[in-house]
C-alpha cells in the first residue's frame, strides 16, 4: 500500500497474545522510524492501550470492532502481525491471511501445523528486535516481501485446500 504498509493484528488481546504482542510493543514504540512506514490496525477486543501507545509513538493506529464480512476486512491490509504466545493447532486466522494474500509474521506458534516456510512463505520471528529487522528490510525490499505473500498464498490454497486435507484424513482410516 502506498504511502503506508498496512499491518494487521487479529484477534483479541487475550492470554493467546499477551505475552507475545507485550514483547514487541516496546521494540515498536522504540522504533520511531518505523512509523513513516507502517500503520497498524487491530480487529478484536482489548487493543486500545496498544493504539494509544503506538499514536504516542507516532504511528497512524486504529482498532476495529466487528466487521460485517471477516474476509473483506483483512484484504485491506498488506501484512498480518500474529504473535501467539501459546496455543497448539492449525490457526483458522493465519491461513484466512495467507490464503487471502498477506504477508503473514508470527512466532512458531502462530505458524505451526500450516504448510509454509519460513523466508519463502512467512516470516517467523522469536525476538522483537528479529521482527523489528524484518519491517526495516520490508520497506526497502517490497517486490520481494510480495513474491513471499504469493508464495504463502500458494502454499495454502495447495497444501490446505479442503479435498486434500480430506483426502489425508480418510487415507488414515485405509
Amino acid at each position: 500500500s502506498k504511502p503506508k504498509i498496512k499491518i494487521l493484528l487479529a484477534g483479541q488481546y487475550n492470554l493467546y497474545m499477551k505475552t507475545a504482542f507485550d514483547n514487541i510493543l516496546p521494540a515498536l514504540c522504540g522504533h520511531k522510524e518505523l512509523a513513516q512506514h507502517y500503520s497498524i490496525t487491530f480487529l478484536g477486543k482489548g487493543w486500545d492501550f496498544a493504539v494509544e501507545k503506538l499514536k504516542a509513538a507516532g504511528y497512524e493506529s486504529e482498532r476495529l470492532g466487528i466487521v460485517d464480512v471477516y474476509v473483506d476486512e483483512i484484504i485491506k491490509y498488506d501484512i498480518q502481525l500474529t504473535p501467539i504466545s501459546v496455543g497448539t493447532g492449525t490457526k483458522g486466522k493465519v491461513l484466512d491471511a495467507l490464503a487471502n494474500g498477506l504477508l503473514v509474521i508470527g512466532t512458531p506458534y502462530a505458524m505451526e501445523n500450516i504448510a509454509v516456510e519460513n523466508g519463502k512463505s512467512c516470516i517467523i520471528y522469536s525476538t522483537a528486535e528479529e521482527l523489528v529487522n524484518y519491517l526495516n528490510d520490508i520497506f526497502q525490499n517490497v517486490s520481494s516481501y510480495e513474491q513471499m505473500a504469493e508464495n504463502g498464498r500458494k502454499a495454502i490454497l495447495e497444501y490446505h485446500d479442503r479435498a486434500t486435507v480430506s483426502k489425508q484424513l480418510f487415507d488414515l482410516f485405509k
